[in-house]
């Protein structure tokens, strides 16, 4: 379902904001802080993915036709969209009237999901009509002809901005005892609207009625009502100039007196509390600028876009072919708890979830008129809900396998378990096992253990092979099954990243040179991070050119604004030779530069070091290895670009 999916993306994302908050808060402005918090925002207005994946296509047709059918096709049968393909014996034949399926869980939780959103939304409209019909009331004109209109209004806790058609600043009496206090709350107040604030307000109050139930989005509201006022703080300050901090900060001391309350949160108004932790956090902002570091808002607004754009992804299907064929010659009674009595498995689906129940039928094992419910589980079309599940042979009976294969953002677990049931339907579990590994081979702590995982799946595909498709709902299982034409997992990741796996190899081989590759793709650094990290003691050969002054223009290039090569022709060469830590080999930094501008195009070749490990299943060495990498860069950068003229080479 892909409320479930908006769930966890809107949560993941409102993590990753506060990680973000807690890791760069005092590096970065106030105003981008604040932005960031923007990308949640529309994350919890906007269910529906702005882009889509296209994921293979899965080996099941459609969904089944009937919502409660029992399980009576060949084991030769297409398996159909979250479907299955078994053979019962003939006294697992369907009852006559089957009975109506109760609500299903999601339906209810869906009811009640809608009823407190409603309920959540009546409050919020309610206390802020109130609070507009009595600040109308009282509220006396100051001046009208400036943009928004100014009021003061009597037994306010604050000055604020209100309202969103027509927003109107509202003064509180005390305000006009001083000048300068007035002119403060008013550049305050301007402030917000110029911001916007007035908007966000109402659609932060739209976002807590549709995710009441949410206490992620509850303290995600009250952050960054506290980021909009030091947002808010700080481009007062910017109009007001630097002289004006400390006057400023004693009128936000003198106006704010009335604690923040948890009704706040309900009100659209601007006001200008913030809590003593937040009212601490205005005055130290306001006592002294934050060292702001161009890096920490760089790598917050790439973040916070990353995650947006995963949390702003879904998976678009295209149009499913058949799946595979099993053996058609093979036929399987189900007899799960093994009392000598075949039972009925049925399969329930209704907006993208599947219920898959195994059910005694009536008149079995007891005098009932109904069938009994002896065992369910349930499946998703959403990605948290994906899951595999098969009719297998274990010993001298029928068992029940569960495989989920789960990756998250290139993070695995791997698990299967194979059971029988007992008369009361509790599970006896025959066999089970669990792998972890990691496909984010850029960070030094990703755990990829080619053995183990092949290990595995060679447990997994012993079961696979006298197995029966029930249940399946993952697309990437789905595809392997259509691929290879048998009910067998060769992991589908090996397909990707620009890795192609060789027929000839075992898949222990396969994943070893998987990993040798993706090893050898993650050591080469981009061109930004080597220009970062030259120093002037790497520098082996600059060309005549000073190098602790080459390095840092080098260093400064990383940074720089990049441009387009292809508008100018270079006029000016200078070849550099440089070290990387842990590679012998040499590296080679080509700059070039045109007659006139400041443009500078680099062109960096060298080997950097990783790990191979050997691709002998017999073997398991490590060794040492090198990879050739070539990448160019074209910045706008005057200092680099007048090193080039200076010591470069006429072309």
């Amino acid at each position: 379902m892909f409320l479930i999916q908006w769930i966890v993306s809107s949560c993941a994302l409102i993590l990753a904001v506060l990680l973000l908050r807690a890791a760069l808060g005092g590096r970065i402005s106030a105003r981008l802080r604040y932005a960031l918090w923007a990308a949640v925002l529309l994350r919890l207005l906007i269910p529906a993915p702005l882009f889509s994946v296209t994921v293979p296509a899965s080996s099941d047709t459609g969904p089944v036709q009937s919502s409660s059918a029992p399980v009576q096709a060949s084991a030769s049968a297409e398996p159909e969209r979250g479907g299955f393909a078994g053979t019962m014996t003939e006294d697992a034949a369907a009852p006559a009237e089957p009975a109506q399926p109760a609500p299903s869980p999601a339906r209810i939780l869906a009811a009640l999901w809608l009823t407190g959103s409603v309920c959540t939304a009546l409050v919020l409209l309610g206390s802020n009509l109130r609070f507009a019909r009595r600040i109308r009331r009282t509220r006396q004109l100051v001046d009208l002809a400036c943009t928004p209109a100014v009021y003061t209004v009597g037994d306010l806790p604050s000055p604020c901005l209100f309202g969103l058609v027509r927003p109107a600043i509202y003064l509180t009496p005390e305000t006009a005892v001083s000048p300068v206090r007035l002119r403060h709350v008013l550049a305050h107040e301007r402030t917000h609207y110029r911001h916007g604030d007035h908007i966000w307000s109402a659609l932060r109050a739209l976002a807590l009625a549709v995710h009441w139930w949410n206490p992620l989005v509850w303290a995600a509201v009250w952050l960054s009502r506290r980021d909009g006022e030091l947002a808010c703080d700080e481009g007062t300050l910017r109009r007001l100039g630097d002289g004006e901090r400390t006057a400023y900060g004693e009128t936000l001391l003198a106006l704010i007196t009335a604690p923040p309350h948890p009704g706040d949160l309900f009100s659209c108004a601007t006001t200008m509390n913030s809590g003593k932790h937040g009212l601490h956090e205005r005055i130290r902002r306001i006592a002294r600028t934050p060292r702001q570091l161009l890096w920490a808002a760089a790598a917050a607004i790439v973040l916070t876009a990353l995650t947006a754009c995963c949390a702003f992804t879904g998976a678009a299907r295209p149009e499913q072919t058949a799946g595979p064929v099993p053996d058609p010659d093979r036929s399987v009674a189900c007899d799960l708890d093994r009392n000598g009595v075949s039972e009925q498995i049925l399969l329930h689906t209704e907006e993208g979830l599947y219920t898959l129940r195994v059910e005694e039928p009536a008149g079995s094992g007891a005098d009932t008129a109904a069938s009994k419910l002896l065992w369910s589980t349930e499946a998703a079309d959403a990605h948290p809900g994906w899951k595999a599940v098969f009719l297998t042979q274990a010993g001298d009976g029928d068992c029940l396998m569960e495989y989920t294969p789960t990756m998250y953002c290139g993070e695995a677990t791997y698990a299967y378990r194979v059971f029988y049931l007992d008369r009361d339907g509790g599970e006896i579990v025959v066999d089970e096992d669990s792998v972890s590994f990691g496909l984010n081979f850029m960070f030094e702590d990703n755990s990829f253990d080619a053995r183990a995982l092949a290990a595995f799946m060679e447990q997994v595909n012993a079961w696979l092979a006298q197995s029966t498709l029930l249940l399946n709902t993952d697309p990437e299982l789905s595809s392997t099954f259509q691929r290879l034409g048998v009910l067998q997992d060769d992991l589908w990741f090996l397909e990707r990243d620009g890795f192609t796996r060789d027929p000839n190899k075992s898949l222990l081989e396969n994943l070893l040179s998987y990993q040798n590759a993706m090893t050898a793709q993650a050591a080469v650094p981009t061109a930004a991070e080597l220009l970062a990290g030259i120093q002037a003691a790497d520098l082996s050969e600059t060309g005549g050119a000073d190098a602790a002054a080459l390095a840092q223009a080098l260093n400064g290039a990383a940074y720089a604004p990049e441009t387009d090569a292809e508008t100018w022709a270079p006029a000016f060469r200078l070849t550099v030779h440089y070290t990387l830590e842990g590679s012998s080999s040499p590296q080679t930094a080509v700059l070039e530069a045109p007659a006139e501008g400041d443009t500078v195009l680099l062109s960096l070749t060298g080997q950097v070091t990783y790990l191979f490990h050997s691709e002998n299943p017999e073997n398991e060495s490590i060794y040492l290895s090198q990879t050739p990498y070539s990448l160019t860069l074209c910045v706008e950068d005057t200092d680099l670009c007048q090193l080039v003229r200076t010591w470069g080479q006429s072309m």
